[in-house]
């Protein structure tokens, strides 16, 4: 969790941004990783197979 919290946002983004802007911006970041790491599993998917 705390390297999730320092990865996505500043500590100051506590103390000057509501929760909720806080939760988009770690949302962004989780579906960022995602979609990177889905279009990765991908390609070396069809790499092996393809």
């Amino acid at each position: 969790y705390m390297v999730s919290v320092e990865v996505t946002v500043a500590p100051r983004d506590f103390w000057v941004n509501p929760s909720f802007d806080v939760m988009k911006k770690k949302l962004k970041f989780a579906w960022g990783c995602a979609v990177v790491t889905g279009v990765f599993s991908f390609l070396v998917i069809v790499a092996i197979y393809g």
